[in-house]
Formats: structure tokens, C-alpha cells, sequence
């Protein structure tokens, strides 16, 4: 009786290992629970990361407040601090060109700085003492937008790689611009807060001359994302909006969405879209923002102030805790 149990017991083992094999080749089962998350912090000595950006070699660079910027160039495995040149460490924003070259937005001491060697040195390229919000790239004559205060000029141009700016604020109403994006027609869309009045989405089609409003006033607007499909995502106070006609029409889409302060967005090669929240982590859509999904597992910080994809897809999280990968 003793030996016929032991067999049982032995078969049943074998059955629940076989089970748990097959799961875990079935897609999107795994056997155990895994963490979507891993911090990636080795060499970053300062974990309150405002802005992130990744080149077309895969180096990861993390503007920090207090710290300056920082670069990986093993998809976040290692950090080392690049501040040489930059005389304000505390960066609020950060993009990079099609050359290469590192734009990163300061607080009032620095304004935009510039690195043409992959972050090695740091030059001061104007805009000192006005505090950069945010920066964007327009991809088909490689201008260099800046965003600002209402009581500082809301967007500044450069259309020579940083070395001289103009003023483009024509229609322009709010208090802060705390979002600057492009889509592949050249439109660029640029998101103000409401101050006492106005704020709002703006679309300028002419290279940022004259800027038109086209919805959302009132609303605390703080990021965008545009897919290929030329989809506008919009993360506000109050969660995420969708705009399918360059702005002329906007959707809330806060199905599954519980953090509703989304403070960062990014679209990754696979399509799949994540908001980054200020009390609630990361969520993802993979269908197009019609449905959201908390993805927090391993994130030990989830005040999410901003994402970057790579071209693997990856996604990268900087915290007030530090800097995330997603696996």
C-alpha cells in the first residue's frame, strides 16, 4: 500500500511539473509570478529623474533633479554622471536629435544646454535664467522647440542647433507649457495649464509662427504622445484624452485607468502605449488607449514622472525613486 501511495504521489508530482511547463510556454502565462519591473540604478546617485530619452544606439540619459544628467550605455545596467560644462544641475526636460546631439531644459540658472559628444561636455546655448519645461524636435528641418511660462514667452524656436532663439507665442494662452510634441506632418501641438484663463491643447501648422487652440481648456496638461498612426495621446489631471483628426476632436479613454494624474506617456515599437502617474504607476494600452492596465509589479516607486522606449520596446520609468526597465 505504501509503495502504490509513493507512485501516486510521484505521478502527481510529475503531472503538476508538466502542467506548469506547458503554461509557461503558452504566451502571456508564466509559471510564477514575475515582476514586470527591475530598478536600474547602479551609479545613479541622484533618484529624482524628471526626464529620459534614448539615442539611436540604445544609450539611455536621465536628466535628475539635483544631479544633473546621467548615461547608460548597457539598456540601463550602469550609470555614470556627464555634467561637465553644465552649470545648472537641475534638469527638467531633455530630447535629442537625428545628429545625435543632447538638448536638456534647466531651472532659472541654466536654461538649454547642448552636448554635440554624446553627453561627454555640455555647452550653455541660451535661455539662461528661464526655467525649460519642455523641449521637442521637429524631424523634417530639425528646429528645436523650448516651452516655458506665459510670463517668459510659453515656446521658444531655434532653427541653427541651439546657438540663437526666437519668441513664437502668437495665440498662445495659459500658464505653464509643460508639453511639446510633433507629429510626421510637421504639426506641432503644444499643451499649456490654465493659469486665470485659457491653457489648453494648441496646434501651430506653420512651424510655430501662429499657434490655434483646439481643446482641453482648463485642463493641467503635462505630456503627449503621438503613434504612427498620427494618434495624439494627452495626459491631464484628469487621465488620458485621444485625438484620431490632429486635434480637432478629443476622447477621454479611462477604461481600467485609476491613477488619473498622468504626468508621462510614451509609445513603444510595438504600438502598446503607457501612462506614467503621480500616485498610481504605470498603466499600458495595447489597443490603442480604449483599455488600461496597471503594470506595477517590482516598481517600488509609482510617483512616475517620466517614460522612454527603446527599440527593443522596452520601457523605462524615471521616479522619484530612481529608474526602472521593464522586462
Amino acid at each position: 500500500m505504501k509503495i502504490l501511495l509513493k507512485a501516486l504521489e510521484t505521478l502527481l508530482t510529475l503531472a503538476l511539473a508538466l502542467f506548469l511547463f506547458s503554461c509557461s510556454e503558452k504566451k502571456g502565462v508564466t509559471p510564477l509570478s514575475q515582476p514586470h519591473w527591475q530598478p536600474v540604478n547602479s551609479g545613479l546617485t541622484n533618484a529624482q529623474v524628471y526626464a529620459l530619452a534614448v539615442n539611436a544606439n540604445g544609450d539611455v540619459f536621465a536628466g535628475t533633479l539635483g544631479g544633473g544628467v546621467f548615461r547608460s550605455t548597457d539598456n540601463g545596467d550602469t550609470w555614470i554622471q556627464i555634467n561637465t560644462g553644465l552649470t545648472d544641475n537641475d534638469v527638467l526636460s531633455l530630447v535629442i536629435n537625428d545628429s545625435g546631439h543632447i538638448f536638456v531644459g534647466t531651472t532659472q540658472k541654466g536654461g538649454v544646454f547642448r552636448s554635440t559628444d554624446n553627453g561627454a561636455s555640455w555647452t550653455q546655448t541660451g535661455l539662461d535664467s528661464i526655467k525649460i519645461y519642455a523641449l521637442a524636435v521637429e524631424k523634417q528641418k530639425g528646429a528645436i522647440f523650448a516651452g516655458t511660462a506665459f510670463s517668459r514667452g510659453y515656446v521658444f524656436r531655434s532653427t541653427n542647433n541651439g546657438d540663437d532663439w526666437t519668441q513664437i507665442d502668437s495665440g498662445l494662452t495659459g500658464a505653464y507649457l509643460y508639453a511639446l510634441a510633433f507629429n510626421n506632418l510637421g504639426y506641432a501641438f503644444a499643451g499649456i495649464s490654465s493659469g486665470v484663463s485659457g491653457g489648453g491643447v494648441f496646434r501651430s501648422t506653420d512651424y510655430g509662427t501662429n499657434w490655434v487652440h483646439v481643446g482641453l481648456a482648463g485642463s493641467y496638461i503635462s505630456s503627449f504622445a503621438i503613434n504612427d498612426n498620427k494618434d495624439i495621446f494627452v495626459g491631464v489631471g484628469a487621465g488620458v484624452f485621444r485625438s484620431i483628426d490632429n486635434g480637432a476632436n478629443w476622447t477621454q479613454i479611462n477604461t481600467g485607468l485609476t491613477g488619473t494624474g498622468v504626468r508621462s506617456l510614451t509609445v513603444n515599437s510595438k504600438g502598446h502605449i503607457f501612462a506614467g502617474t503621480g500616485d498610481a504607476g504605470v498603466f499600458r494600452s495595447t489597443d490603442n488607449g480604449a483599455n488600461w492596465t496597471q503594470i506595477n509589479s517590482g516598481l517600488t516607486s509609482t510617483n512616475v514622472m517620466c517614460l522612454a522606449a527603446n527599440a527593443n520596446g522596452q520601457v523605462f520609468a524615471g521616479t522619484s525613486g530612481g529608474i526602472f526597465r521593464s522586462k
